[in-house]
């Protein structure tokens, strides 16, 4: 994918758009910290993390845009998938906050009271994301590959290296 390909532009300008309304986001939020709104939001660090993944994930966008390098093909998909762990977490995090505020079972709110615990769980559930990626990226590493599938064009592409541990990312992610 080229950067003067259409759909490379246009994948540029989501990203770039999202960048902004990230750090657009984040200036309103620091402004508001007092408010009522922002303190019921879920605990300041966990959406500051989640504004942060958001906009790691926008950036991954420029790694997978014009000739493959040996970096590029180990970033970019390790960066998206910890990034878009980090986020889940957060938003799981946030959700069992909600489940125990609406909890009526005793029983139950004293599990998730104990589970409840934001900065350990975003940290385990992201560290396992970064030990898959990590053994990913020593044990079958992502590579340039030339394709020589059109005549008189070789063409380079990432090649992931092990779709086993592809896989295992992405089922990670969807687990979660």
């Amino acid at each position: 994918l080229a950067w003067t390909d259409w759909f490379a532009i246009f994948l540029l300008f989501l990203s770039a758009f999202g960048v902004v309304l990230v750090l657009s986001i984040c200036v309103i939020f620091t402004k508001n910290l007092d408010t009522p709104v922002v303190k019921a939001s879920g605990g300041l660090t966990v959406c500051y993390i989640i504004l942060f993944s958001h906009f790691l994930i926008f950036l991954s966008t420029v790694f997978f845009i014009d000739v493959p390098t040996e970096f590029k093909c180990k970033t970019r998909q390790a960066l998206f998938g910890i990034s878009f762990t980090l986020c889940i977490s957060c938003i799981l995090i946030k959700s069992l906050k909600i489940l125990l505020a609406f909890s009526f079972d005793p029983k139950l709110q004293n599990f998730l009271k104990c589970m409840y615990k934001p900065i350990p769980t975003v940290v385990t559930c992201t560290g396992i994301q970064v030990i898959i990626c990590t053994s990913w990226l020593i044990f079958r590493t992502p590579f340039v590959n030339q394709n020589f599938s059109i005549p008189r064009a070789i063409i380079l592409e990432c090649n992931e290296g092990s779709i086993v541990a592809f896989g295992i990312m992405l089922g990670y992610i969807s687990a979660l």
